[in-house]
């Protein structure tokens, strides 16, 4: 009889902390750093679209628009950004717009389209679609706030 794990079990037991913990990262450091408004904004569009997308059976999207802080969701509505702030430069899939508009578009399977936007404060919100996340960097280079998206 062994009086050891084996390394079969000490695998499995790595791969389970490993899986937690990405699950658990995020979630601490919201906590820690509290949530952007804009996150929060931009997490509560996306969360609507994946909704609409997922009832529709089909892809959806959100229109922005470059120097103002609107946002014109699938169902017509227009939303604007907290506190005055205004996308100066917005990338989608890795390319860059190159009207006044961009298109950010949501899947039925939980995806979203990757986008980079830079707002009138100095600050850049990203988004992961393989991690379905949204993060804000600040000014000085650092991420300020990783908040799962897409519930």
């Amino acid at each position: 009889m062994s009086k050891g794990f084996s390394l079969i079990e000490i695998l499995v037991l790595l791969v389970i902390i490993g899986i937690v913990t990405v699950g658990i990262t995020p979630r601490i450091i919201e906590r820690k750093l509290g949530v952007s408004p804009v996150i929060k904004f931009y997490t509560e569009i996306v969360d609507e679209h994946l909704q609409l997308a997922s009832d529709l059976g089909r892809p959806v999207f959100f229109k922005g628009f470059l120097g103002s802080g609107n946002i014109l969701k699938m169902d017509g509505k227009r939303v604007t950004l907290p506190g005055s702030i205004t996308v100066q430069d917005a990338s989608v899939g890795g390319v860059d717009e190159p009207g006044l508009e961009y298109n950010i578009f949501v899947y039925p399977s939980g995806m979203v389209d990757y986008f980079e936007l830079h707002l009138s404060d100095g600050t850049v919100v990203e988004s992961i679609p393989l991690l379905t996340t949204i993060r804000f960097q600040s000014e000085g280079g650092g991420y300020t706030g990783i908040r799962p998206a897409y519930r």
